[in-house]
């Protein structure tokens, strides 16, 4: 050791000792190196090539290309794929990074135009600044999907992507789980399910039922939580009275306790010839009771009150 001996003792010249306090300070960093770099791996790496797929794997065409897998790694990172996201980047801040739409709204970037119904399903074109995009014709009921489909048009025309993408995407669209699901038929009336559960989710839905051409709508209704119904009672009430029939399930507690003794008994006697049932078995022989040829059935809520529908399909 480089020193100098003072009796039996070698003092440590100060650069080594620098050195030494130094390795000590970095050796505990050098042990989670490791650690860090799996974490990098496996966490960071992945988040970064989700990004790269999100925006670089479309071909010419806007169709998204196979899914890459590990043969395909060097095209994640290519150069190509970097010069894809600074586009999409470039092109988002040349708008402003904000792209508005709405079916009539004259300052709205995307816009719907000729819109018209069949059987409730509408048809439109996308026009976005002034010039036809695409042309939509929707296999899903209801004003709010052109808002929905509206939102997708705006979405793919910001990355990229053509018109006649958007125009097949939508085309093959049938709509999601519980969102005016149809179960099937009982004797001669359509049954569907829908998952609303708030006042303007209802409005929606009666409002699209009613432009579908039945003779009658009669709904099943379940509240959910007892709060929600209390805090919104004549919201619920006003809407539940758009339906030719009203049928009233008990309140669908949730995580809640009745500490407020509100019911759907108290939503009935509100609403002029609502029926209230305490079972969903009750609810399914209302139902069997009024099915006639003509009648659109709905079961609506976001507790378990589509058992009810499919208790009544059972009895075909």
């Amino acid at each position: 050791r480089k020193g100098s001996k003072m009796g039996n003792k070698t003092v440590v010249q100060e650069p080594v000792l620098a050195r030494r306090k130094r390795a000590k300070l970095l050796f505990p960093y050098l042990c989670i190196a490791p650690a860090i770099l799996l974490f990098a791996v496996f966490t960071i790496y992945p988040f970064i090539r989700t990004i790269v797929l999100s925006f670089a794997l479309t071909d010419k065409t806007g169709n998204f290309s196979q899914w890459v897998g590990l043969a395909n790694w060097k095209r994640v990172l290519s150069k190509d794929a970097f010069w894809d996201i600074i586009g999409v980047t470039l092109k988002m801040a040349a708008i402003n990074l904000v792209f508005t739409f709405g079916i009539a709204d004259p300052d709205a970037d995307c816009t719907a135009h000729n819109v018209a119904f069949h059987d409730g399903c509408p048809t439109f074109d996308v026009v976005i600044r002034g010039e036809t995009y695409a042309h939509v014709e929707l296999h899903i009921a209801g004003r709010h999907n052109i808002l929905n489909s509206l939102a997708a048009a705006s979405a793919a025309y910001v990355l990229g992507i053509p018109g006649s993408a958007v125009e097949e995407g939508l085309a093959t669209f049938h709509g999601a789980g519980r969102r005016f699901e149809r179960k099937g038929t009982f004797h001669g009336a359509d049954v569907f399910d829908d998952y609303a559960h708030h006042p303007a989710e209802l409005h929606a839905l009666l409002t699209t039922a009613q432009s579908m051409g039945y003779e009658r709508v009669i709904c099943a209704f379940q509240p959910h939580t007892y709060t929600r119904t209390k805090a919104l009672f004549d919201d619920f009430v006003r809407e539940l009275q758009l339906p030719d029939v009203t049928i009233l399930a008990e309140i669908y507690a949730a995580r809640e306790k009745n500490d407020i003794g509100i019911s759907s008994q108290d939503l009935a006697a509100k609403i002029p010839g609502a029926v209230y049932c305490s079972t969903l078995d009750q609810v399914a022989d209302q139902l069997a009771e009024l099915a006639r040829p003509g009648d659109l059935i709905l079961t609506v809520g976001a507790g378990d009150i589509f058992r009810a529908g499919e208790k009544l399909l059972e009895r075909n």
